[in-house]
């Protein structure tokens, strides 16, 4: 189980018993988080990275196509990376 120190989000993930496939369980209830903890799961604490933090709401496509066309724009990237030094 993974939680966020910043807002308390959780989530895990775990190998299905009946077919074996990878699966993901997001937005943990609290008391879900807490059964968990109880039977021993183990918990790996993260904090959001420092530019997501910046942000003033939740990631919208307009930020996704702009972030895309920076990706596809070699001399402006380069300067992006230049500038963060």
């Amino acid at each position: 189980m993974r939680v966020c120190t910043a807002d308390g989000a959780a989530s895990c993930w775990f190998l299905c018993p009946g077919c074996g496939l990878l699966t993901v369980k997001e937005r943990l209830s609290v008391d879900l988080i807490g059964q968990l903890r109880y039977i021993g799961a183990d918990v790996t604490v993260w904090d959001l990275p420092r530019e997501r933090v910046d942000l003033t709401g939740p990631l919208t496509h307009d930020h996704l196509a702009a972030f895309h066309r920076l990706l596809a724009d070699d001399a402006q990237l380069a300067e992006r990376v230049r500038r963060l030094g």
